[in-house]
């Protein structure tokens, strides 16, 4: 009975399935009741942690539906945002969880990831950042009409790594200058390469 009660305590049972990682201790070692022994990862339920910036908030909410991208692999996968952590921290920042959606098992913890949320934004232009330039600290871009630059001011909406979303005076078939414009001024003849 000694003995079936000694193994009996031998045995760990985790609260799910897992891979074992990290292990510390080797076979037949003596492991006291507060040693660590290894970590369970859960390798059917990833989980992909991120901050936005504070400004940011209004992007994101419980249950929404973003994009990850593992540079390791070819396809994004999708998740859905598990956790908004409700505190700003010193640098301004929001902790958000979220789940990778689908049997996924071929993914590591610790991975980096890209994380994309996507926000519509009706009734704006989508430009690229290099075509906008700034006269007296206010943004611009010109617009290729019959030979000549056409100086349009513009608000900037929104922007990420690449791209701005404005309003203004631009309309969806509009040529807009995108290189040769920081010494550009209204009414410059401009040739266009194709």
């Amino acid at each position: 009975a000694y003995q079936e009660l000694l193994i009996k305590q031998s045995v760990l049972i985790a609260p799910f399935d897992g891979i074992v990682a990290n292990t510390s201790k080797k076979k037949y070692a003596v492991i006291n009741t507060n040693d660590f022994l290894c970590t369970i990862i859960d390798n059917k339920n990833y989980e992909v942690e991120f901050n936005i910036l504070e400004d940011e908030f209004n992007l994101v909410e419980f249950n929404q539906e973003i994009d990850i991208l593992i540079p390791q692999k070819v396809n994004n996968f999708k998740a859905k945002i598990s956790e908004i952590n409700p505190v700003i921290d010193e640098n301004g920042l929001i902790k958000v969880k979220a789940i990778i959606i689908g049997n996924i098992t071929d993914l590591y913890s610790g991975m980096k990831a890209s994380v994309i949320i996507k926000e519509s934004l009706e009734n704006y232009r989508i430009i690229p950042k290099n075509a906008v330039v700034y006269r007296s600290n206010k943004p611009i871009i010109f617009k290729y009409v019959n030979g000549l630059s056409s100086w349009i001011d513009i608000t900037i909406i929104e922007e990420n790594n690449s791209f701005y979303a404005i309003s203004g005076d631009v309309q969806i078939m509009d040529t807009i200058i995108i290189e040769g414009n920081l010494n550009l001024s209204h009414g410059t003849p401009v040739n266009i390469d194709l």
